[in-house]
């Protein structure tokens, strides 16, 4: 008990000679290339102040080139893992969940990098609340209406923690989307509809589009609908992990779906994170339980929304909002019936409009990365977790949260 209380005392001491004498550093954590998303605007927002220095890391199983990402935040300098230990930052922005811990204290900023909670499997625990919920974490961004909804399955434990702020977010990458929409709109207008798109985005877990029936799945498209461009994309750890198909092919998912774009002239495969000019693309949209379906919901498509016969949601809510959004299928006789129907222009409304699931996951995006960046700032201004200004900061960030959210 002595020791602990020594380590806190001493963490108190040194962030204190941090503040008042040393320059404040911010570390933005990579921790794949869809979180690297979310931070990259607010690397760029941060680089406005002259008094503030930026560092990154790369996570060491992070699908980015260390070379393409410092060629592509040039002034940031980068920090080794052996000096991440020891090393003294104003805070360290994340968009995952976050292995290290520090011995000289240092904030931890939480921002998400998918727009969906309780989207996962209901038997495992789900990932936001998991990230939430982790005692190194300290500043948690919840980005939404479910967001808010959700934060009360926390534990009290790490709701009421003294050394945690849940704060008014928002998802920043929706923010770049309606603008990429705007900017995009007169160029979407033009494009040659007589061919239509199908894209089709996957996650990488076991219940997951690709991984059940992505070996079987173009020549079901092309079989009812022959004339459609096919885009496929999905999840980097599809990739990087060398997944294979669960059923009839014992390929890597990565060398069968390069081969059938080599060889169908009407197949293209990306195999990097989601753009929005992939979802500008698009007519019909295929995906599963990923977030992207959030996304997906910005640009008004139908959706057809693959639901393994197994798989179950972990959230009832996000469940009702995911599957009264899109056109389900389970098989691919399923889709093979959606595909006529679309083709035909007989597709029935969804009974939740694409606008009621994109504003119930995603709050005010275009606010998202001023809210982030005066987060930030204001710790920059606090001396460390547990002082005056770290609960007066706490209190107004759990007060705005509650007043934005409350239903009158």
């Amino acid at each position: 008990m002595a020791k602990k209380y020594l380590k806190k005392y001493f963490q108190i001491l040194d962030s204190l000679i941090y503040y008042f004498f040393c320059q404040k550093k911010v570390l933005f954590y990579i921790k794949n290339e869809i979180g690297y998303l979310q931070q990259l605007p607010v690397i760029e927002r941060l680089k406005e102040n002259e008094k503030v220095k930026l560092f990154f890391i790369l996570d060491s199983k992070c699908e980015l080139s260390y070379e393409f990402v410092e060629e592509n935040l040039k002034t940031l300098k980068s920090v080794s893992f052996k000096a991440l230990l020891f090393t003294k930052f104003s805070c360290i922005v994340v968009s995952d969940f976050y292995p290290h811990w520090h011995i000289r204290k240092s904030p931890v900023v939480l921002l998400g990098h998918g727009s969906a909670v309780g989207n996962g499997s209901s038997d495992v625990e789900d990932w936001c609340l998991l990230c939430w919920k982790q005692l190194n974490i300290n500043v948690c961004f919840v980005n939404s209406r479910a967001g808010f909804e959700h934060l009360e399955l926390l534990p009290k434990s790490a709701k009421n923690n003294p050394d945690k702020i849940f704060l008014l977010g928002g998802s920043i990458k929706q923010n770049v989307a309606k603008k990429t929409i705007l900017r995009n709109q007169e160029k979407v207008l033009k494009v040659n509809h007589s061919i239509k798109t199908i894209v089709i985005f996957s996650h990488y877990t076991r219940y997951s589009l690709l991984i059940n029936k992505g070996n079987y799945l173009v020549e079901a498209i092309l079989h009812e609908c022959p004339n459609v461009k096919i885009i496929i994309t999905g999840h980097p750890k599809l990739w990087t992990e060398k997944t294979t198909f669960k059923y009839g092919n014992e390929k890597l998912i990565f060398d069968y779906l390069n081969e059938i774009s080599r060889s169908q002239d009407r197949v293209t495969f990306h195999d990097s994170a989601v753009t929005e000019e992939l979802m500008a693309s698009g007519d019909l949209f295929l995906c599963d339980y990923s977030s992207v379906r959030v996304e997906l919901a910005a640009w008004d498509k139908p959706t057809f929304l693959y639901i393994d016969k197994k798989f179950e949601f972990k959230s009832d809510s996000t469940k009702k909002m995911y599957i009264n959004s899109s056109h389900t299928f389970s098989t691919l006789e399923d889709l093979s019936h959606l595909l006529i129907q679309w083709d035909e222009n007989l597709l029935p409304e969804t009974k939740i409009k694409n606008k009621e699931i994109y504003e119930y996951f995603s709050y005010d995006p275009e606010g998202s990365l001023d809210r982030c960046v005066y987060a930030i700032n204001k710790l920059l201004l606090t001396p460390y977790i547990g002082s005056s200004r770290w609960k007066s900061f706490r209190e107004k960030s759990a007060e705005d949260l509650s007043n934005t959210f409350k239903i009158n």
